[in-house]
Order: structure tokens, then sequence, then C-alpha cells
């Protein structure tokens, strides 16, 4: 199932979508969230008190003052780098605003049923091709499945290993180099005891490595050289 918010200041505009969405897909594939109060949804995301969704649907313009669907969809992907942002605006001139973000499509309002249709299916396309990339894990008799983009970094003890991910925490018995030899060249050794998703960081120095939610993960002096070239060589790519 993908969760799809929707996020808009005028309730009409989001009933009318919700109604386009459930007409479009059955509710056994999308569960689609209203949001009217951005400000209360982005506390709830960043606190990690509210599932984060897999696409999001984002007015650009809303009523209140200092707040732009744009500035919001920038924090919120900083959360979560691959989520897939649909943005909304009856302004043709904010179209290249949007790429201040990763955006997957702008619809123009009033929304055409079948322009977000195309919206939602290509943003779905592109999250069932990351989900084949999962890999398939057993964890001491148990069939562990991960999301490779999902992990934002993991921690080793010995043989335990703590995967923190956007939506979970999860405790496997293997050794680190097992793990980051079936992980995309995106994962960065970073210290004997952490590795980390080079998607999930905002700076790299001496002093540790900084991620989008301000933690800091330590570097070891003699993996600060290679970590960093290979966090240079991954911005090269994106």
């Amino acid at each position: 199932m993908y969760r799809i918010a929707v996020c808009d200041d005028n309730m009409d505009v989001l009933k009318e979508l919700e109604q386009m969405l459930y007409r479009e897909y059955h509710k056994d594939k999308i569960c689609v969230i209203c949001i009217q109060d951005l400000t209360a949804y982005l506390e709830l995301l960043e606190n990690g008190n509210e599932t984060m969704p897999d696409i999001v649907i984002m007015d650009i313009c809303w009523d209140e003052k200092d707040k732009s669907g744009i500035d919001c969809t920038i924090r919120l992907q900083k959360l979560f780098p691959k989520l897939r942002v649909i943005f909304l605006s009856g302004y043709l001139e904010y179209v290249s605003d949007i790429f201040m973000a990763k955006p997957s499509y702008f619809l123009l309002k009033p929304v055409q049923r079948e322009k977000l249709k195309e919206a939602v299916d290509k943003s779905i396309a592109e999250i069932e091709e990351e989900r084949s990339q999962q890999l398939v894990i057993r964890d001491s008799g148990d069939v562990v499945i991960l999301n490779p983009t999902d992990i934002i970094y993991i921690e080793s003890n010995k043989h335990e290993i703590t995967i923190f991910g956007v939506r979970e925490k999860r405790r496997l018995w293997m050794k680190m180099d097992d793990l980051l030899s079936r992980l995309p060249n995106s994962f960065i050794r970073i210290h004997q005891s952490y590795s980390v998703n080079a998607a999930f960081v905002k700076k790299i120095s001496t002093e540790g490595v900084e991620l989008f939610d301000d933690k800091i993960l330590p570097i070891s002096r003699r993996r600060y050289t290679k970590a960093r070239n290979q966090f240079f060589d991954y911005l090269e790519k994106i």
C-alpha cells in the first residue's frame, strides 16, 4: 500500500483530490491522508509521531504568511530524500521554483483527473523500481527484507548491528562487512562501528558526519579521507 499525503489549505480542494484518487485506485493500494494544517503535520513527522508518506501532493501557495509548499517539501526531503513530491499550483510562474526541491511532477490547478493519475502512476513506478532492489536477509532463522533507500545509518557492536531507518530501527545478528557487501556504493564506512547512507548526509568533516536531521555521527581519522572522497563521488553522480 502507498501512503499519499495531500497538502492544501483549502478543504474543498482536499476533498476533491481525495475523491479523484479513490476513484482511480482501490483502497487496498493507496491510503490518502488529507493535510490542512501543514505546520502540525511537519512537526509530527519530524518528531517521529507520524508515518512518513510515500508520495506527497503539495500545494505551493498557502494563505499563512512565510509558508511555502516548496520550503516545507525541502524539510520533508531532508528526513526522507526519496520522498516523491507532486506540486500543485494555479500559477505557472512557480514552475521554475519547484526545482529547489526534487519534484516528480507539477500539476496545474484546477487539477485534471487524468493528469493526477499520470503523476501518481509515475511516482508509484519510481517507488516500485526502488523496491525491486530490496535485500532479503536471513537472521536467526527469520527472513528480513531491507530497502536500502530507507536506511539512514548502521551501527555495529561486535556481531550485532542496528539499522536506523526512516520508519523503524532494526537489529540483526551479522557482521557490518557482510551487510555492506550487499548494499549500494552510496553506503560509506566512516568508523569501525558506523556506516552511513550518503543520501542522508549534509556534511562530512574531521569533526564528524552531519545528517540532514542534524545528528552527528563519529568519523575515525584513518577513514576520513576515503569517506570524504566517496561522498564527493556520490554527489557527482546524483
